[in-house]
This record gives C-alpha cells, sequence and structure tokens, in this order.
C-alpha cells in the first residue's frame, strides 16, 4: 500500500497544525545557521539580497514564520510545510520533498479553566510526529547530539526500518538568542519521500478475557533509553504473544541507585485472547521478560 503526501499534510491538520508556504529561495545565513551548509546552490540573478540561494533545509522559513506571527501577538504557533529542498551531490542538483513543522508557546490554549499553563516541549512534538508515522511499525527515535541547529540534550533521529529520514528536537539556546525568542520552538523535518510505502493495518479482534497489569522497576545504565527496553520486549511479542504494551511511568535518579544509573518504571499490559490468565502464566510471561532486559540492556530490578 502506498500514501500520497496528501495523506500525511491532512494527519497534521488534524493534529491542529496550520499549513504554511513558503519560498524556495533564501538568505544564505540561513543555511548557515541551521544547516551548516557552506556550499548551498546559488542563484545567478537572485530577486532580492536575502534570497540569494536555495534552500537545504525548512527550517529558516517556519522561524521566519514564527517571528511574524510573534510580532503581530500571535504567541501559540503549530505550523507545517510540506516542500522542496535543493542540495548538490557531487556535480549533480537534487531536488527532495520534506515535511517540517514547528510548534511554539502553551501547550493548551487559553481557557477559563485552566490557571495554569506550560510552554510546549520536546515531548509534545515527538507525540505529533508519532501519529504522523503510526501506520510504519518500525519507528525509532535515537539520541542526536551533532546538529548546528538542535539543543545537544533535546534532539533526536528520526529512524524508520534503521534509516535516518529526519530529525526533531528544540532549537539550539544560541539561536534562540540570535532570533530573539524567549522560548525554544520544538521543530521537526522529514524527508517525505520515504513515507510512500506502508503496512496495510490488520483487523484484529478484541478479547473478551481480562487484561492483567504489572510494574518492572528496573535499575539501567543512564545513558539506556527507553526506546531500547522498548525494543527487547517487543521482539519478544512474537514468542510471548500475551504482552500487549509496555510504557514508561517514571525515571527516579538518587539516593538509592547508583551515580551512574537510573531506575525506570514500566507497566506491562498481558492480555490473551482466548483465556483467562492465571497468575502462574503472567508470572512466567514477567520472568521471560526480565530475562530479556537482563541480556539485552544489563537491566537489573530494583531491590
Amino acid at each position: 500500500s502506498s500514501r500520497n503526501h496528501d495523506f500525511y499534510k491532512k494527519l497534521l491538520v488534524y493534529r491542529g497544525f496550520l499549513e504554511v508556504i513558503n519560498y524556495s529561495f533564501v538568505d544564505d545565513a540561513w543555511e548557515e545557521d541551521f544547516t551548516e551548509n557552506h556550499n548551498p546552490i546559488r542563484l545567478a540573478n537572485p530577486i532580492a539580497s536575502q534570497m540569494s540561494v536555495m534552500r537545504s533545509s525548512l527550517l529558516g522559513g517556519l522561524l521566519s514564520n514564527l517571528k511574524n506571527n510573534l510580532n503581530r501577538q500571535q504567541n501559540r504557533v503549530r505550523i507545517f510545510e510540506h516542500g522542496r529542498i535543493f542540495y548538490k551531490n557531487g556535480k549533480d542538483f537534487v531536488q527532495q520533498w520534506n515535511f517540517g513543522g514547528l510548534i511554539y508557546g502553551t501547550a493548551l490554549a487559553n481557557h477559563w479553566q485552566i490557571s495554569t499553563q506550560r510552554q510546549f516541549d520536546f515531548y509534545d512534538l515527538k507525540g505529533d510526529v508519532e501519529f504522523l508515522l503510526s501506520e510504519f511499525k518500525n519507528l525509532k527515535f535515537t539520541a542526536l547530539q551533532n546538529h548546528k541547529a538542535l539543543h545537544p540534550g533535546r534532539a533526536a533521529n528520526i529512524e524508520l526500518n534503521g534509516e535516518t529520514i529526519g530529525f526533531i528536537g528544540e532549537l539550539h539556546p544560541l539561536l534562540c538568542q540570535k532570533y530573539g525568542l524567549n522560548h525554544a520552538p520544538i521543530i521537526f523535518e522529514i524527508n517525505a519521500e520515504k513515507l510512500s510505502a506502508v503496512a496495510i493495518p490488520k483487523y484484529q479482534e478484541l478479547s473478551a478475557f481480562p487484561s492483567v497489569l504489572r510494574d518492572l522497576a528496573l535499575v539501567v545504565e543512564k545513558n539506556t533509553q527507553f526506546a531500547e527496553i522498548l525494543e527487547t520486549i517487543n521482539k519478544l511479542k512474537a514468542k510471548l504473544k500475551l504482552i500487549q504494551n509496555a510504557e514508561i511511568f517514571d525515571v527516579y535518579t538518587g539516593k538509592g541507585v547508583a551515580e551512574n544509573q537510573k531506575s525506570l518504571a514500566v507497566r506491562i499490559t498481558l492480555q490473551d485472547q482466548n483465556a483467562t490468565l492465571t497468575d502462574e502464566i503472567v508470572e512466567n510471561a514477567m520472568q521471560k521478560i526480565i530475562k530479556a532486559l537482563q541480556e539485552n540492556n544489563n537491566a537489573t530490578l530494583r531491590a
């Protein structure tokens, strides 16, 4: 099965994003700031000095849109663009369709029942990207620390089937300062041409039998990502069809946990399609999960 790009545009609109359209000609300072592209494609006869090169990223245009909104007292912004980027590959010029998005401001619109507001953060946009790519089974986020435009501790590569197709993260503090932004916008950009082939969803009957929840307090190395834990559990699903879901609900560091470690609280949902689970079956499944986490992630149960 394949999806055209309009399908993904609609998904972003459903999530409350507004579409913007920007020029492909940009200021060469944007290329330096956002992509560290020292050799952009230059126009022979630019129509204006600030439109002298072809963009190799959608970020500059999105941030310009943000500034225009803020200048007009629109302080909560959710925008996306579907557009072409241009770059050199040896002697060849390449054009590629990308999706880019940006969120900024308060996580919720003003409402009389809300007394305290919080700003959008990395996980708000990560949820939007996960929704956008929800039909893809092998979606993964991995730590990204060397992107010039992004905060080194709050950025990730977006991977599909082991291939990096884009990134997501907070704008770098130095760029927030340079462009006069009080808060860091959260941004993403992905290669839209990688989003064509998807697996067709299959119908699955709901179980008539109750689910069972079990919590694990795991101690792991401090740099272990929850995505690695989830990957281990998902690989077990083929053998242990009882596993329905796994989610993290707490992260702890401090007293009782070594300085180079952290404790992750993980909730596992178990359910059988054909029978009520017994304590013995549940315990057996949990021991297999714990063993896999010990072998693959060097995880131990917190005492």
